[in-house]
Formats: structure tokens, C-alpha cells, sequence
């Protein structure tokens, strides 16, 4: 089974005001940090969408000599879902499924990640994180919704997939999942964690 990592980056940090994929947590940026997790679940050299901050978000990849595909979304003031849709179609043809990543959660544990994988290899279904009631991301789309994803557009993203197909989901409770950084006290409060 082929399991493929879509890591969305191509927000604008626009309340923060400078780029939430760089800022540091525990010597790493945050982009950093969710590659390394996947690495340890696994999962080596996944997609990175870019889109604002394009240049100086791939210089810091090419610092950190990231192996895997960058693909870059000139589209992405018209919503996530344009970047989800970039991120399904530079994925290998062979892919049975894609965990679909953000770098603003860097609380979430290592163990999370695993659980989604090891309840995917067990049911196949649509695996996605349980927080604030509702599910999210990170999350494990087979390919049988891929099509359905490539038709989205706007600011949903995989939200209306989820969604849709709640009831055919397993949902895995992540506290962590809900500490996001949008703004400079999220930051603080992730930093204060720990």
C-alpha cells in the first residue's frame, strides 16, 4: 500500500505577518518539525504546496536539503481548496491514499500521526483528527475520493469532504490538533507549552 504526504504551505500568514512555516519551535521551523514526523512514521519525501512567501519558504527547503516534491500554487488567494487540488495532482499515480498535513500544528504528537496510518492499513476508510467536535486535519484520504477533491474550489479544502463523508470516517481525538498559530499569542502559547 502507498501512502503519500500532501503537506499544505501556501497560506499567507497574513495575520501573523511574516511566514507561520518558518517560525521556530524547539530549533526547527514548523515546516521542518512535520517533516521529520512523517519521516519517523514512515512517510519520506512528501509534497510541500507552496504559494505566498514562495521563494523564501523553498530557500529554507533547499537548507535543509528537503528531497521530496515542492509544488508551487500561483493560485492560492482563491482558497485552500486550490492548493489541496495542486497537492492530488503532483501525487504518483500508484498512491492509494494521502495524509493531508498543515504546518501551523506542531504540538501534534508523533503517535497521532501513526494511528492514522496503522487505522488506514487496518479499515481503509477516511481517517481524520477529532478536535474542537469536528473533524480535520491531519487527515488519511483513499484515492477513491481523490476525483471528488479535484472538483473543490474556494476556501474548503478537505473540510467538505470530511464532512461529507462523516459517517463513513474514523475519527481519532487530538487535543493538540486545535493549538494552530494565526496570530503572535498562538505562537506564544504553542512556544509556552512546553
Amino acid at each position: 500500500m502507498k501512502i503519500s504526504a500532501i503537506i499544505l504551505a501556501a497560506g499567507s500568514s497574513s495575520r501573523l505577518g511574516r511566514a507561520k512555516q518558518l517560525l521556530k519551535y524547539k530549533n526547527k521551523s514548523f515546516i521542518q518539525h512535520l517533516i521529520k514526523k512523517l519521516e519517523k512514521t514512515g512517510i519520506s519525501n512528501p509534497i510541500i504546496v507552496l504559494g505566498a512567501r514562495y521563494a523564501s519558504i523553498h530557500q529554507h527547503l533547499k537548507e535543509i536539503e528537503f528531497q521530496g516534491k515542492v509544488v508551487e500554487n500561483k493560485e492560492w488567494k482563491k482558497g485552500m481548496s486550490t492548493s489541496l487540488i495542486k497537492g492530488i495532482k503532483a501525487l504518483d499515480k500508484d498512491t492509494d491514499a494521502a495524509i493531508l498535513c498543515l504546518t501551523d500544528q506542531p504540538l501534534i504528537p508523533l503517535n497521532h500521526y501513526q494511528k492514522l496510518l496503522s487505522n488506514f492499513e487496518k479499515e481503509q476508510k477516511l481517517i481524520a483528527s477529532l478536535y474542537r467536535d469536528a473533524a480535520g486535519v491531519p487527515a488519511l484520504i483513499p484515492r477513491k475520493y481523490f476525483e471528488e477533491i479535484l472538483q473543490l474550489h474556494g476556501q474548503g479544502g478537505a473540510k467538505y469532504v470530511l464532512r461529507k463523508y462523516h459517517a463513513d470516517s474514523i475519527l481519532i481525538p487530538c487535543k493538540e490538533a486545535a493549538l494552530d498559530v494565526d496570530t503572535e499569542e498562538d505562537y506564544r502559547r504553542i512556544v509556552d507549552a512546553n
